[in-house]
C-alpha cells in the first residue's frame, strides 16, 4: 500500500512538472506571456531590429502559424531582435486598418516617421524595423514563418 501511494505521488509530481513545462514558451501562453506594443507605440524604440506582428486571437491564419511565432519568440538565437505583439482586435489599436479600397492599399517601406506611418489590411502581418527603415511587410501564414526561419 505505502509503494503505491508513493508511486502515485511520484506520477503527480511528474504530471504537474509536465504541465508547468508546457505552460512555459509554448504557444497556448504566447499571446499572454509576450511583449505587447499598442498601435500608437510603434517605433518608440528604432534602434536596432524590431519586429511588430499584427494578430488577433479569433484569427484563423494567426492561429495556423502560432507555433512558429511562438517558436522564433522562445528561441535563444533571437536575442537582438525586439519582438512585439501587436492585438489589432483591440479598440486602442483600432487605427492601424487600412479603411480605403484594397487596390488603394500601398505597403509601408522605408523611411520610418511614426506609427502612423503604418496601415494594415488583414492579419497576420509582420512589420521589421530595421534603425529607423520599414525593411520588411509581411502578410500571410506562408510569408511570415518563411521569412522568421531565414532569420
Amino acid at each position: 500500500m505505502k509503494k503505491l501511494i508513493i508511486g502515485m505521488l511520484i506520477v503527480l509530481i511528474a504530471l504537474v512538472a509536465a504541465l508547468a513545462v508546457l505552460g512555459q514558451g509554448s504557444s497556448a501562453s504566447l499571446y499572454a506571456d509576450g511583449t505587447h506594443a499598442d498601435y500608437n507605440q510603434i517605433g518608440d524604440d528604432v534602434v536596432g531590429t524590431n519586429l511588430y506582428y499584427f494578430y488577433q486571437e479569433s484569427c484563423v491564419h494567426c492561429n495556423n502559424i502560432k507555433e512558429d511565432i511562438a517558436d522564433f519568440y522562445y528561441s535563444d538565437e533571437h536575442e537582438d531582435i525586439d519582438f512585439y505583439f501587436v492585438d489589432a482586435a483591440q479598440s486602442k489599436n483600432s487605427d492601424v486598418w487600412f479603411r480605403g479600397e484594397s487596390d488603394d492599399f500601398v505597403p509601408p517601406s522605408g523611411k520610418f516617421t511614426d506609427y502612423t506611418d503604418i496601415q494594415i489590411l488583414g492579419t497576420p502581418t509582420l512589420i521589421e524595423i530595421m534603425d529607423g527603415q520599414i525593411t520588411q511587410f509581411l502578410v500571410g501564414e506562408e510569408a511570415i514563418p518563411a521569412y522568421l526561419e531565414s532569420l
